[in-house]
């Protein structure tokens, strides 16, 4: 049975995060009625997946809201747009991404290869292949790259949990190669 006070400290927490108390409320009344929410364990993995997928929704409207006005606003000046990302911020995602790709590995039963194209293109985006091959030198040697990245995170061959995000991710820039 989940405790009235660990329902009610999500459910501030979330609300002082800025989620509407709406949202909050469906998420208590689903949760209440979830067959699989047994006990505080369970509730709050439930939460946080809730959670989770909110912000990810709440990013990408904030994303597309700031493409939207910058649309408006005509186009970026060529200098602006190459001063947007450092290089050096760069190196670090590619760090992060690595190192995040060996717990994927040992978190679950993917390849570091499939692990890290994930990661990397859910960071870079279509960049992923520039960054992958910066970590992985044979990576260079592949004559489409784009190709090889949809391969190694193509939801049905990579076991990896984020590779169908990852995949949609990479479809467009796929669609333009045909």
């Amino acid at each position: 049975m989940v405790n009235d006070f660990t329902a009610q400290r999500f459910a501030l927490d979330a609300i002082g995060a800025g989620v509407p108390k709406r949202e909050v409320r469906k998420w208590v009344l689903d949760l209440s009625r979830n067959f699989y929410v047994v006990d505080d364990k369970s509730f709050e993995r439930a939460w946080c997946e809730l959670r989770d997928r909110w912000e990810r929704n709440n990013q990408r409207r904030k994303r597309r809201r700031g493409r939207e006005h910058a649309q408006d606003q005509g186009p970026v000046p060529l200098a602006a747009a190459a001063c947007k990302r450092p290089r050096d911020s760069g190196r670090a995602d590619r760090q992060a991404c690595a190192t995040a790709a060996r717990e994927d590995v040992r978190s679950c039963s993917c390849s570091y290869d499939q692990a890290l194209a994930v990661r990397l293109v859910l960071v870079f985006g279509t960049g992923a292949a520039d960054a992958m091959a910066e970590l992985q030198p044979d990576f260079r040697k592949e004559p489409l790259p784009l190709k090889s990245l949809a391969r190694l995170v193509h939801p049905d061959k990579s076991p990896h949990p984020r590779a169908k995000e990852a995949f949609q991710r990479l479809a467009p820039a796929l669609q333009l190669l045909r």
